[in-house]
């Protein structure tokens, strides 16, 4: 019976899911393509879906040792997906304007989870960044190092929002559109 019940998942991942290397199953896993589960997610957050894109980091982790616990986060996100598949990016252009007018609307939001990862204490860093009311670039990613504290992970994601911020004023000016004023980049540490 290949009967498949969609659940009612309101979020990418269960609240407190933390993935871990340790939980390997091989024999559980044999006959299901996990790898290729992932990969399917991984385009999906690449092109569309920025809010999957910490589910799919977490569940790219584990690609070389999944278990039952990574195969049912990544089902759990199947079911999200399935659930939300009419979420679109939306562009608006400015109420007082008649034209797309990009000067001043590119806007970022950083932040960083402080030793989220169980196996090797890691922190995870991501941004997202819109223009004109509507995501452009986003990136959730383990970071290189250890944080010793959670000023210095946020700083970490911090700096790798402002790499981006710099890129995307380059290519803004390129296309035509320079920005004059400084880019601004929300972070959720005072």
């Amino acid at each position: 019976d290949h009967t498949v019940q969609i659940r009612a998942a309101s979020t990418p991942m269960k609240e407190g899911t933390r993935l871990t290397k340790v939980n390997a199953d091989p024999e559980y896993m044999a006959k299901k393509d996990y790898r290729g589960l992932v990969g399917s997610l991984l385009y999906l957050t690449m092109v569309t879906r920025p809010d999957i894109c910490f589910a799919v980091k977490e569940l790219s982790r584990l690609l070389d040792s999944p278990g039952k616990e990574a195969w049912e986060a990544a089902q759990h996100l199947l079911e999200y997906v399935h659930n939300t598949h009419h979420y679109a990016i939306r562009y608006t252009r400015p109420e007082d304007s008649m034209s797309l007018n990009v000067t001043g609307l590119l806007q970022g939001y950083s932040d960083a989870d402080w030793a989220g990862q169980v196996d090797d204490r890691r922190s995870t860093s991501g941004y997202v960044f819109f223009i004109a009311g509507g995501p452009v670039s986003w990136q959730s990613k383990t970071q290189k190092s250890v944080a010793l504290s959670t000023a210095e992970a946020e700083y970490m994601a911090l700096s790798d929002a402002a790499k981006e911020a710099v890129h995307l004023k380059a290519l803004l000016s390129s296309l035509g559109f320079g920005q004059e004023e400084p880019i601004v980049v929300y972070e959720d540490n005072q």
